[in-house]
């Protein structure tokens, strides 16, 4: 029931990895005083999917952006990406909390699809304008992958 999210992230890139599970990092490189760059290296752990698996797990997370009812928020206009939102309910004394600022919003996907270079987790406790994760957590999302393919110089993969 419970996972962190490095953990849910580090599932996705496996789906991204085409059923590899990776080694993850934060830091991609180092750059000393001295000038040297020092890179980090991109550690396989294992195969926890098969290659098909993965990416029939792919195609599905890139329906639900394009053609899910409520991540119309996510779409990018011209790029494919993948992911999944998550509505947690939060509880207090027992019984089950219901509305704006009860839940915990999620949305988790990568890009670009046919070569992934990120996996994105957007996050927010207890969202104070709509109770669900494509409302709250989906417009930071959208923002951030917006962010990312314009950072990185990503050429488009949509018409």
């Amino acid at each position: 029931i419970t996972v962190t999210p490095l953990q849910m992230a580090s599932a996705y890139s496996a789906v991204a990895n085409k059923g590899v599970l990776m080694q993850p990092y934060i830091v991609e490189s180092i750059k000393p005083k001295d000038g040297k760059i020092i890179n980090t290296e991109k550690t396989p752990i294992r195969r926890v999917i098969s290659e098909q698996a993965a990416n029939q797990a792919a195609a599905m997370l890139v329906n639900n952006v394009e053609n899910g009812d409520s991540y119309g928020r996510m779409r990018l206009p011209r790029h494919y990406i993948g992911a999944k939102t998550g509505t947690a309910q939060t509880y207090r004394n027992g019984k089950a909390l219901s509305g704006v600022g009860t839940t915990i919003a999620t949305v988790l996907g990568f890009g670009p699809i046919n070569e992934p270079k990120f996996v994105v987790l957007a996050k927010l406790d207890h969202p104070r304008t709509v109770e669900w994760a494509d409302s709250t957590a989906g417009i930071l999302y959208h923002d951030i992958m917006e962010y990312l393919f314009d950072y990185y110089s990503i050429a488009p993969d949509k018409k």
